[in-house]
């Protein structure tokens, strides 16, 4: 939600029917995931963008050998290049991070804990849905060595 907000794609609906409409796309995202996976087994993979963002090289390794594709050292070398070599090329629409996982994590100190709390409201099954916990405060929320993840789930 942040991102939209920052990119200029939210509506003027207000934050809790922004983070409404996208919880609800989210939603329809996970289930029509799990209805591509029933259809085509063991073809198909759907990856948390936080998941890439904290490992981009293993992640992007593994879904290259899942598609039995080779992982060659130029990709290698984009993938570090793009996502963990510190280049400072953070704009919005760029696609260099210096670093992802961080880049990840950055709402948690750019919106204020009442909107954490908004979003949290309307969207909080979306995130128990995704493996993630809710804040608990705001040292909780701007701790970001401390991950909010607390599970692996299948979608």
């Amino acid at each position: 939600i942040d991102s939209r907000r920052r990119g200029g794609f939210l509506r003027n609906t207000g934050k809790a029917q922004s983070s409404k409409s996208l919880c609800t796309l989210i939603r329809k995202n996970v289930q029509y995931s799990k209805t591509l996976q029933k259809r085509f087994p063991n073809s198909i993979t759907t990856v948390l963008y936080e998941d890439i963002a904290k490992n981009p090289m293993d992640l992007s390794n593994k879904l290259y050998r899942d598609l039995d594709l080779e992982y060659s050292d130029n990709f290698k070398e984009w993938i570090f290049n793009h996502t963990s070599a510190g280049t400072p090329n953070n704009s919005y629409y760029g696609t260099v991070r210096s670093n992802s996982s961080k880049t990840s994590q950055s709402w948690r100190k750019r919106l204020s804990f009442k909107d954490v709390k908004i979003i949290e409201d309307e969207c909080g099954d979306v995130i128990d849905l995704l493996g993630f916990r809710k804040v608990i405060d705001v040292e909780d929320q701007k701790n970001t060595d401390q991950t909010l993840k607390v599970r692996d789930v299948d979608l």
